[in-house]
């Protein structure tokens, strides 16, 4: 009998690395790309044209797939385009304008993909959250599992499971512009006045 669960515990030796590296693999958030985002801000009359230009570094893991910004509710958002094989997303209100990438027009790791635009009419530019997802299988989920809250992947940024960071986007102007702002730092007004 001693030989039969010696026999038994041996078995589940075996079996139970594979299975627990199983469920560890299911759930692979979308974080693991080294993205750069640059922005030219073109003005023609009151408009403002944002262009956006994405890079994956060479040594990202996964291709992206999403990119969005957040941006303030009250910023309306119109012309938006996106590259081929791209979708732009998000209305003329909200908080988050975005692309996606259906297809097989990722980002891949070591390029570059520019054509991702929109025009603003009520903003100013200034420095705005933006979020990049790569491209991972969609996790699965055991029976009884609750979808939404996946430690270390629904919670890794407030946005999803991929990055966060920083680039150049609208905002709504000022409703009151203080003059003192500008006399409390005089050399910031002498550069910008050369």
């Amino acid at each position: 009998m001693n030989t039969r669960w010696i026999f038994i515990f041996e078995v589940l030796l075996t079996f139970i690395p594979g299975i627990m590296s199983a469920q560890e693999d299911s759930v692979i958030p979308g974080n693991r790309i080294a993205e750069q985002v640059s922005a030219v801000i073109n003005k023609r009359d009151e408009a403002y044209t944002y262009s956006y230009t994405v890079s994956n570094g060479v040594r990202a893991e996964q291709s992206i797939w999403q990119f969005r910004l957040i941006l303030p509710e009250s910023v309306q958002v119109s012309n938006q385009e996106a590259p081929n094989g791209w979708r732009g997303h998000g209305g003329p209100y909200g908080d988050r304008i975005g692309w996606g990438s259906p297809s097989d027009a990722d980002v891949s790791p070591g390029s570059s993909l520019g054509g991702f635009s929109f025009t603003t009419t009520n903003s100013l530019p200034a420095i705005v959250p933006y979020y990049a997802e790569g491209y991972a299988p969609a996790p699965t989920f055991e029976e009884g599992m609750a979808e939404d809250s996946i430690p270390g992947y629904t919670d890794l940024t407030p946005y999803g499971p991929g990055v966060v960071g920083k680039t150049v986007g609208p905002i709504p102007p000022p409703l009151v512009i203080h003059c003192c702002e500008f006399s409390r730092h005089p050399h910031i007004l002498q550069a910008s006045m050369r």
